[in-house]
């Protein structure tokens, strides 16, 4: 296993904005589809037909909702884990890179809570 992380943020945040270009088109394609099926289904299905094939068509509309959701739930959870991983690597590359960074403070004999020995 490898001591480095490399983390692209120009891939990730390009994976964001294509699962969001993904989670548009999707939402059309389905709302087209949708509409085009509920039209068809206003002409020739009546009674008990016509109920089940209402049924159907709610419940496939649930599932797209719930699958073009989440599309645009993991674009956004992309575009922001790259923002805040760049926000505290810089954070994280500034305090290593400070000459003024402290050194943490020793433990004493007058401290309440001193160092375990492990």
């Amino acid at each position: 296993m490898s001591d480095k992380v490399a983390v692209d943020l120009v891939e990730l945040r390009y994976g964001g904005h294509q699962l969001s270009g993904w989670h548009v088109e999707s939402s059309d394609t389905f709302k087209v589809g949708f509409r085009r099926m509920a039209e068809a289904a206003e002409t020739g299905w009546v009674g008990a037909s016509a109920k089940a094939l209402s049924e159907k068509l709610d419940a496939l509309q649930a599932s797209a909702r719930a699958v073009t959701t989440r599309l645009g739930e993991n674009a956004n959870g992309f575009v922001h884990a790259a923002s805040t991983y760049d926000v505290q690597d810089t954070a994280a590359g500034a305090t290593l890179g400070s000459a003024d960074a402290a050194e943490p403070p020793l433990a004493s004999a007058q401290d309440d809570h001193p160092p375990l020995n492990l």
